[in-house]
C-alpha cells in the first residue's frame, strides 16, 4: 500500500512538473511578443503629431529654436483644445509636399485645395468647392494677394485685369508648387517660377521679372528682412483672397488622424468666428 502511494505521489510530481514546464515554455513564446507589439502601438499613439510647413514669415518661421507666427499661434490654439502633442517642421515647401503625400509627416501649414493635393490629403467638401472665391466653414486663414512690383516703376506697370498683365507683356513671377487658381494659371502670363519667395523677390529687384504674385504681408516682411523697401512696392488693388488649409495626410499611419483631422476642422470654425485671430495677427504686425 505504502509503495502504491509513493508511486501515486510521484506520478502527480511527475505531471504538475510536467504542466509547469510546459505553462512557462509557452509563455516564454508568446509574452515576449506580445509586449513588443503592445509598446510599439503606445510609442506610435504617443509619439508627436508632425505638421511640415515653410519658412514664411510672419505666419510661420523659427526664433532661437522656437516655431512662431500668426498660423503657428492659430494651430497651437487648436491642437491644445483638442489635446494633441504635436511639432512644427520647417522644410521647403515642395519636400513639404512630398512628406505629407508619403505619409512622412501627418498634416501641412497653411496649403490651399488642389485637386492633386485631393489625392493624398483630407479636405472638405465647400474647402473643396471655395476655390479661393467663398470662404468655406473651417480654414486657417484668408490672405490677399498682390502684386509686387520694382519701386521706379510704380505708375507705369498696372494691375487692371488679368487679360491687361498678358496684353501688356509683364514677366510675372509666381512661387513653384504654390496652389494657384484656375483664372491666373489660364491667363497666359509670360511667368517665370521661383522655388522661395527670397528667390522670387530677388528676381524682381535685380529686372528678372516685373511683378511677383504673392501674400502682401508675408511679402512685406520678407522685402524688410532683405533690406529692399526702398526699392520694392506693392499695386494696391488685391489681385484675390487666397484661402489656407490644415489639411492631414491620408497615408499617415498617426492613431485616429482622421477624426482629429474632423476635430480640428470644428475648433478651427470656432476660433474663426471668435476674434482670437485678430489678436494674434495684431501681435505679428505690431511688435
Amino acid at each position: 500500500m505504502n509503495n502504491m502511494k509513493k508511486t501515486i505521489i510521484i506520478s502527480i510530481i511527475t505531471i504538475t512538473i510536467i504542466g509547469i514546464g510546459a505553462f512557462v515554455f509557452l509563455n516564454l513564446k508568446t509574452e515576449p511578443t506580445e509586449l513588443i507589439k503592445s509598446e510599439i502601438s503606445i510609442q506610435e499613439s504617443k509619439r508627436k503629431l508632425l505638421i511640415v510647413g515653410e519658412y514664411w514669415p510672419p505666419m510661420e518661421f523659427e526664433e532661437d529654436g522656437v516655431t512662431k507666427g500668426a498660423h503657428v499661434d492659430i494651430v497651437d490654439l487648436v491642437m491644445k483644445r483638442i489635446g494633441v502633442d504635436y511639432k512644427i517642421k520647417f522644410v521647403p515647401w515642395s519636400r513639404a509636399l512630398k512628406m505629407v503625400e508619403e505619409g512622412d509627416a501627418d498634416a501641412l501649414l497653411s496649403a490651399a485645395y488642389t485637386e492633386e493635393r485631393d489625392e493624398w490629403a483630407y479636405y472638405t467638401e465647400d474647402q473643396k468647392l471655395a476655390k479661393n472665391k467663398l470662404l468655406p466653414k473651417a480654414y486657417l486663414d484668408a490672405m490677399d494677394m498682390v502684386f509686387f512690383i520694382r519701386k521706379v516703376n510704380e505708375g507705369t506697370i498696372v494691375f487692371e485685369s488679368f487679360k491687361q498683365i498678358a496684353e501688356d507683356g509683364y514677366r510675372v513671377g509666381l512661387d513653384a508648387n504654390y496652389a494657384y487658381a484656375d483664372d491666373i494659371l489660364q491667363a497666359n502670363w509670360n511667368t517665370k517660377y521661383f522655388h522661395t519667395i527670397p528667390d522670387n523677390i530677388q528676381a524682381l529687384n535685380e529686372g528678372k521679372t516685373d511683378m511677383y504674385l504673392q501674400d502682401k504681408i508675408a511679402a512685406l516682411q520678407m522685402v524688410k528682412e532683405l533690406g529692399l523697401e526702398d526699392k520694392i512696392t506693392y499695386i494696391e488693388n488685391p489681385v484675390m483672397t487666397f484661402v489656407y488649409y490644415l489639411p492631414f495626410s491620408e497615408n499617415s499611419d498617426y492613431p485616429n488622424l482622421k477624426s482629429i483631422w474632423k476635430q480640428t476642422l470644428v475648433e478651427l470654425e470656432e476660433i474663426q468666428g471668435s476674434g482670437v485671430v485678430d489678436e494674434i495677427y495684431f501681435k505679428y504686425l505690431h511688435e
